[in-house]
């Protein structure tokens, strides 16, 4: 994941004539691929432990992410850019299990 936006990064200068350039980093996302993981109780407490927003995104907090990192009135000065859709996964918090129920 760093090393893509380390290489966008170095590519923003040929890039930046031609429009802008960001990346939207999913977290845990319920979809098909990932529905028989989520089943388990096991792997949503694994998968949240460490979120402060206790939950598993849907695809349209993605999607919403993406129109506004997308949009030019809303990011028109923003290029080269990691957002991480996570729900705070880098908060480094720990949910106890009955938290998450």
């Amino acid at each position: 994941m760093y090393g893509l936006l380390l290489s966008l990064k170095n590519e923003i200068v040929n890039i930046a004539p031609l429009g802008r350039a960001n990346y939207v980093v999913p977290g845990w996302t319920k979809t098909p691929m990932a529905e028989a993981e989520l089943a388990d109780f096991h792997v949503i407490y694994q998968a949240l432990a460490t979120t402060p927003l206790r939950k598993v995104a849907e695809p349209r907090d993605v999607a919403n992410q993406v129109a506004i990192t997308s949009s030019n009135q809303a990011s028109g000065h923003v290029t080269g850019e990691m957002f991480m859709d996570a729900g705070g996964i880098e908060g480094r918090l720990l949910n106890r299990p009955e938290d998450l129920a």
